[in-house]
């Protein structure tokens, strides 16, 4: 619209937005609409005008490919007809707080630059949300959905509340992207929940939450644990596909930077374990144990240290009793210091210039034997040690020296042995699934 155009009041968008007959100019059109909306936002934010469609009973469908330049406030109006903002582009915060939509509601490809605010709001048809962007904080707190909730591969740059919301129909949010946290705190599902694909950045919350129909975690890499500590399940979730990573930034310490970490990772292992997925079970077992440093098991109460030295000490050894290899290595390691050790006691010196394939015979039986258990303490063992490595007289000095030092390498390699034993013995146990 050039100067030269007739100022109809009725059909300038300049003088209906002066009057703010905000229905009347969005009656015009996508052209007439964007024509002032390009122009308001050339004005800095703070000097643009707000648009207020509040408690309005709108029966216009056509909001498609909109620009609304300052904050719109939708709040407490009534969409008596399909409700069409497909690709509409909110530059500031957007307010639905308690409208309804008596048709077909479609957000498809919009885009919120600031906050966008459902809460309470009525969805009695369709909720279609695919491939919108919340650039800020997303709340659809206390919001019904009466019909299929659609959000694929919708984008949460930030917080997405979604707390006390009711989902009559299909909750869909495959491959959605959750950059920040997002909360389900006692929604209520009704039918199936999808989360297949989704990518979650920061912590998912369901607590308390109700799940009446199917869920489906399905190929989520986790970085922190899903809080479904107290969510109810009708049938037990599926995560087939997904990992759960143990969310810490000191590597070093280990402590987990998610203070109920523990109560996560058991609640997760007990969904795990319903569903027969034995894996992950396993796993989840782990980052529970893992959970436990430096919160249930404080460095600060002295009694807890000998706990504290275990966790640890399970965890570098059998990785939690996941690991075969791990404790198969340590046992090699125990093997080859008390061939060593055994070598040691016939000749120090000349032990340093030889290799191992070059150390004798009874250093090497003396180390193999011990290590299966109480093999080293029998008679039999014992008599070939002796034999082998402590070969003098029996009334000679240095002979109970030489039993003495025979035996406490003995010892110590037995009690290592057995250990490491166990450990490779449970890690088969635990991936094969043996009782």
């Amino acid at each position: 619209m050039d100067a030269s155009t007739p100022r109809d009041g009725e059909t300038d968008p300049f003088i209906l937005a002066e009057q703010k007959r905000w229905l009347d100019l969005a009656r015009l059109g996508k052209e007439a609409w964007n024509t002032w909306a390009e122009a308001e936002l050339k004005k800095p934010l703070e000097d643009r005008v707000e648009v207020d469609f509040s408690g309005q009973e709108i029966e216009i469908s056509g909001f498609g490919d909109f620009i609304f330049p300052a904050e719109v406030d939708f709040s407490d109006a009534r969409f008596s007809v399909k409700a069409d903002f497909r690709a509409a582009t909110f530059s500031a915060g957007a307010d639905f707080i308690q409208a309804t939509f008596s048709g077909y509601a479609d957000f498809r490809e919009a885009t919120f630059a600031v906050y966008a605010d459902f809460s309470q709001t009525t969805f009695s048809a369709d909720a279609d949300f695919r491939e919108t962007t919340f650039s800020n904080y997303a709340f659809f707190t206390q919001a019904t959905f009466s019909a299929d909730a659609d959000f694929r591969e919708t984008t949460f740059s930030n917080y997405a509340f979604f707390t006390q919301a009711i989902f009559s129909a299909d909750a869909d949010f495959r491959e959605t992207t959750f950059a920040d946290a997002c909360s389900f705190n006692s929604a209520r599902m009704k039918s199936v929940w999808q989360l297949n694909g989704a990518r979650v950045a920061g912590s998912l919350f369901a607590h308390s939450a109700e799940i009446e129909g199917h869920a489906y975690f399905t190929a989520i890499d986790f970085n922190f644990p899903p809080n479904l500590t107290s969510t109810s399940f009708s049938q037990p979730p599926s995560f087939l596909g997904s990992t759960f990573r143990y969310p810490c930034s000191n590597w070093i310490s280990g402590k987990c930077d998610v203070g109920d970490g523990e109560a996560r990772f058991r609640r997760l292992k007990q969904l795990a374990a319903d569903t027969h997925d034995h894996e992950l079970e396993l796993r989840l077992f782990a980052l529970e144990t893992k959970a436990k440093r430096f919160h249930t098991l404080k460095l600060a109460n002295p009694l807890h240290w000998p706990g504290l030295v275990l966790n640890f000490g399970y965890g570098w050894v059998s990785d939690f009793g996941q690991s075969v290899l791990r404790p198969l290595g340590w046992l090699m390691v125990t093997i080859l210091f008390a061939l060593f050790a055994f070598e040691a006691m016939t000749d120090l010196p000349d032990m340093l210039a030889r290799g191992l394939i070059d150390f004798s015979t009874a250093a090497k039986v003396a180390a193999f034997v011990n290590v299966v258990p109480f093999a080293g303490q029998a008679v039999l063992g014992r008599e070939i040690m002796t034999k082998g490595l402590c070969p003098m007289d029996e009334g000679a000095p240095e002979y109970l020296d030489c039993l003495t030092t025979l035996y406490t390498i003995s010892a110590v390699e037995g009690v290592f042995g057995l250990i490491f034993l166990f450990l490779i013995g449970l890690g088969l146990r635990n991936r094969f699934r043996i009782k």
